[in-house]
């Protein structure tokens, strides 16, 4: 578990016009690099978070990232954010709060950038908010 958290929000529109808000809570605060130099205590920050389609999103990172912690797809969460119905207004396929599951997370080469692959596929022009939590970079 770690004991120093990071929440860094930040909305953008993507080629599917999909807004989207993160939030980011990262490393430990007692990692001690191998090398011997100073403790690690910031954790990773999003960069950007872009939709490549309605089923994949990259997420990229600040700083190369811990494979094990990049690729479990529970240290994320998607979920819509529209505003709730009301009268009159034209209903959404998918309704505030609604989940959706990150399937697969690859971390690419580059150890910066997460693939996610989720599930059911995002509405186009609909907010969503993506949750990242315990993704560790290289020192913990």
């Amino acid at each position: 578990m770690f004991r120093k958290s990071h929440r860094q929000p930040i909305a953008l529109t993507s080629l599917l016009s999909i807004a989207l808000l993160f939030w980011l809570a990262g490393c430990s605060g007692d990692s001690t690099p191998s090398d011997g130099g100073e403790n690690d205590t910031t954790p990773p920050a999003l960069v950007s978070v872009t939709p490549q389609d309605a089923h994949h999103i990259s997420v990229v990172f600040d700083e190369p990232l811990d494979r094990t912690s990049a690729e479990y797809p529970s240290n994320y969460g998607i979920y819509h954010q529209s505003l709730p119905d009301y009268p009159g207004a034209a209903r959404s396929p998918q309704a505030y709060g609604d989940t959706l599951y990150v399937m697969t997370a690859a971390l690419l080469l580059d150890a910066e950038t997460v693939q996610l692959t989720i599930e059911p596929p995002m509405q186009g022009g609909e907010p969503y908010q993506i949750v990242v939590l315990n993704v560790k970079d290289l020192h913990g």
